[in-house]
């Protein structure tokens, strides 16, 4: 390796060496030397295209003894096509040389790379020594630059855009706006056989522009394209989007479909690759979306009955889209107000609890039972998930038998808490376990402390052993560790390096474990300002950390007229955009559509991964290398807080997409 000319091989500090180490001397691992090899210092990469004609790459790898004893921690990885086929443990000047030898028949290019192992970089210097390739016939490998590609974009000249797809998908795709520019419309709906594609247009919203940090504040006015709708031939205005549905039995190949301008001056190209894979229904993925429902939101817009015959045919379409968007629990309540009245819409119990003369308890699951089938039939769900045995304020509600209501504050561990809890829960498992849900409920609670979670948990399994648990909190799982958590949310401006070794004890139990954003943090987040990028970076990210999914506190919990004005408006005013994703005619937003391809990119991931772990490769390190660069610490950006963030989330997507969507990687 130290042999090949002009390689472009990135150094941490100083620039790389042939046959020396970084800092200059001759090169030591351990207790051996070396004549051959390339001295470097994390973090470093080297790049070379192969072009199918190499055998393998074998070097002895290890921290030069140059920093001193017990110094430098570094990693060294061989990433092949995409995929990491060898990552080293972590390594000091005192670990003796590391062996490798790596396949790279087929391959068409490796990357060489060490990384520092999360403490800084200082003293990790690198050395790859009696490194070298074999190659076929006499070829050489070629270095090429290690740097990002550049996020393709369509000239003034250009009239075709394109895309690739999974056999069985359905996507959003965005039409280049120089293209919309050149014609007055574009109209016609493209189908053939297994592919249809639907123009779409996006409606402009209006809000008050309010002040990041004291929310209730406005400082001016603004309107953003959120309403995905489908474009009506006519219309005066370009359509923006396409949505393309692919079959699964349609053939893997190019086709290409022309859109006409209404002027008859010119035509369009949209060129799908179809990519062999074939990626599942979307009730089938394993990614865990949980994005709130919110059903008083819809019956008050519509001015209809809650949970009336009207009112779960104004709720279905919208329910339909949440689950295509993969989405897998259904908002349940347990009584009035669990979030107080944090929302336009107070949300209210499905359950009617009766509270007798004589002290006993009389439940009514008519709602709870109807609202469950309901969502099923959507196919929103498995998982039922349950607000709270701990409320906001933990005031509890119930009548009595004349009919008069009460809301009293309660607490855990209290006797009149576990009067109010015991007797539900007995009665609740009973009717769960005839229902056949009992496997698939779960009490959840939200941004609750150990203590208050321990009380409410023990009484769980004293009244309803197998009952299970989900929460939503502000600090690692471990703090709740003699707590039995099956789902688990962290909100993701508090998570930390130390809480991701959490993970995969957590999913070897079965355990779900995912991250939230709301309105604490300014990026990435799913605002109406946020760049679109970032929702697809909130969707695909988790699984890419070890993570099973992401959650978002609010689909459909409306300000007043959400076509009309976005902003929300009470005594507690959100960031526009903050309160939902989707609109009451079942209008995704940007915003949605973007996190929802996330979503589907994960999905894709985790395929691969999958497949990849039969055969044995690195799967989960190659998804932690492909998101290194974008790491989340460099993505959170809080409210007021002045540093930029130091993530791209447009290149971030655009090598998510490179990288699941190639075939030649894909197999």
């Amino acid at each position: 390796m130290d042999e090949i000319p002009a390689k472009k091989i990135t150094s941490g500090w100083r620039t790389t060496q042939d046959r020396l180490s970084v800092g200059g001397n001759s090169l030591t691992i351990g207790t051996r030397k070396f004549a051959h090899c390339v001295g470097t210092h994390a973090p470093s990469i080297a790049t070379f295209d192969l072009d199918g004609k190499a055998v393998a790459f074998e070097a002895d790898v290890g921290v030069d003894a140059e920093v001193g004893a017990g110094k430098g921690s570094v990693s060294f990885l061989v990433v092949v096509d995409g995929w990491v086929k060898f990552k080293s443990p972590d390594m000091t000047s005192d670990t003796e040389p590391v062996h490798i030898k790596v396949d790279l028949i087929g391959a068409k290019s490796v990357e060489l790379i060490i990384e520092n192992c999360g403490d800084g970089n200082k003293g990790d210097h690198g050395d790859w020594a009696n490194a070298f390739f074999t190659m076929k016939g006499g070829a050489f490998p070629k270095p090429v630059s290690a740097k990002k590609k550049p996020v393709a974009t369509a000239s003034k000249d250009v009239n075709s855009f394109s895309a690739s797809l999974w056999r069985g998908e359905t996507a959003y795709i965005d039409i280049p706006k120089d293209l919309q520019d050149k014609a007055p419309a574009i109209y016609g709906k493209a189908m053939d056989e297994d592919v249809t594609l639907e123009l779409l247009s996006v409606d402009e919203v209006k809000y008050d522009l309010v002040n990041p940090v004291q929310k209730n504040v406005v400082i001016g006015k603004g309107s953003v394209p959120d309403v995905c709708r489908p474009w009506k031939k006519g219309e005066k205005k370009n359509p923006s989007m396409i949505k393309v549905s692919v079959s699964p039995d349609a053939k893997p190949a190019k086709r290409v479909f022309e859109l006409a301008a209404s002027d008859g001056k010119r035509n369009f190209f949209f060129e799908l690759n179809i990519v062999d894979r074939i990626l599942p229904p979307a009730k089938d993925w394993k990614y865990f979306l949980d994005l709130w429902q919110h059903p008083w939101a819809v019956s008050r817009y519509f001015n209809l009955k809650p949970f009336s015959k009207e009112h779960y045919a104004r709720m279905e379409p919208i329910y339909r889209a949440l689950a295509e968007c993969g989405c897998k629990a259904l908002t349940v309540t347990l009584l009035d107000l669990p979030w107080n009245h944090q929302c336009y819409d107070g949300y209210y119990t499905m359950i009617e609890r009766v509270k007798k003369a004589d002290g006993t308890w009389a439940f009514d699951y008519t709602v709870f039972d109807e609202y469950v089938e309901f969502g099923r039939k959507c196919g929103l769900g498995r998982d039922i998930h349950c607000y709270s045995m701990c409320p906001w304020g933990y005031r509890v509600t119930w009548k009595d038998e004349s009919g008069k209501s009460y809301r009293v504050k309660m607490l855990p561990g209290t006797p009149e808490f576990e009067d109010y809890w015991g007797a539900f829960l007995v009665d609740f498992a009973k009717h769960l376990k005839k229902k056949g849900w009992f496997n698939d409920t779960y009490i959840a609670m939200d941004e609750r402390g150990p203590d208050d979670v321990r009380k409410i948990v023990n009484l769980i399994q004293a009244k309803a052993p197998g009952l299970k648990v989900a929460a939503c909190g502000k600090t690692k799982p471990s703090l709740f560790a003699d707590i039995q958590i099956e789902n688990f949310c962290l909100g993701f401006v508090h998570l930390r390096d130390h809480f991701l070794s959490e993970l995969k004890p957590r999913r070897e139990k079965g355990f779900i474990t995912t991250f939230y954003v709301c309105g604490s943090a300014l990026t990435p987040n799913t605002y109406m300002f946020s760049h679109p990028a970032e929702g697809f970076y909130l969707g695909a990210y988790p699984v890419m950390l070890g993570f099973d999914g992401f959650l978002r506190w609010a689909a459909n919990s409306w300000p007043k007229d959400p076509y009309v004005d976005a902003s929300y408006k009470t005594d507690k005013s959100w960031v526009n955009g903050d309160v939902y994703l989707i609109y009451p005619n079942a209008e995704l937003s940007p915003r949605l559509i973007a996190l929802r391809a996330g979503v589907v990119a994960a999905e894709k991931m985790r395929i691969l991964a999958d497949e990849a772990k039969k055969k044995g490769e690195l799967a989960d390190e190659t998804l932690k290398y492909l998101a290194g660069p974008y790491y989340y610490r460099d993505a959170i950006r809080g409210f007021g807080k002045q540093k930029p963030c130091a993530v791209d989330f447009v290149e971030f997507r655009r090598m998510v997409e490179e990288f699941v969507n190639n075939p030649n990687i894909a197999k």
